[in-house]
């Protein structure tokens, strides 16, 4: 009986850790796509995961299967475990463009980049968006307004054909799809994604 008790005890303390370890478990991540053209969205739906690569992102749906955008596009992490994608920016704020115009916002802390997009940490989460196709990444303490004795080139950006942006900067790098100012004296101050045309003058 003794044997019986011990046995039973320890069966129910087994149960009790796997509820309680299922218990921890996080929710799964989700993401919300979108595609633009002309500034309208093209294209939406829910993504379980992502990949991304030659300037495009291969989403899984929830039913397993996989839909792919290039071009201009959003990437936004959106199940409970993400962070507020509104709060104030830490250090950069970012538009995407469609058809000449704003068609999304963010505020991030940091950024990273390449192949046509930029991966934008928000709150302290992990790449929660991704914008590719057109777009600016601002350094919210640099002064990116007019020239100065150190200025030697002006930087044109276009969205579909529209000027969103003229900016003098002192220097600049490119590579991965983008261009990345120094303005003023500041370094990264302004990243630029799609098309723009740069003019010596100095």
């Amino acid at each position: 009986m003794v044997g019986f008790t011990k046995t039973i005890v320890a069966g129910l303390a087994a149960l009790m850790l796997l509820v309680l370890s299922g218990c921890g478990d996080s929710p799964p991540k989700t993401f919300a796509v979108k595609a633009y053209s002309g500034s309208d969205v093209i294209a939406s739906f829910d993504a379980s995961s992502y990949s991304s690569g030659d300037g495009r992102i291969y989403a899984t749906l929830p039913n397993g299967r996989q839909n792919t955008v290039s071009g201009t596009f959003s990437v936004r992490r959106t199940d409970p475990g993400a962070k507020s994608n509104t709060g104030r920016a830490t250090k950069y704020s970012a538009e995407l463009y469609s058809g000449g115009k704003i068609v999304e916002t963010v505020n991030a802390a940091s950024y990273s980049g390449g192949d046509g997009k930029v991966f934008m940490t928000v709150s302290g989460s992990s790449e929660n968006i991704v914008f590719g196709g057109t777009y600016l990444l601002r350094n919210i303490g640099a002064n990116l307004e007019g020239k100065s004795d150190t200025s030697k080139f002006k930087v044109t950006a276009y969205s579909d054909g529209i000027v969103i942006g003229t900016w003098y900067a002192d220097s600049f790098t490119t590579g991965n799809g983008r261009i990345i100012l120094k303005v003023n004296g500041i370094d990264s101050a302004l990243v630029i994604g799609g098309t723009y045309v740069i003019e010596q003058f100095r």
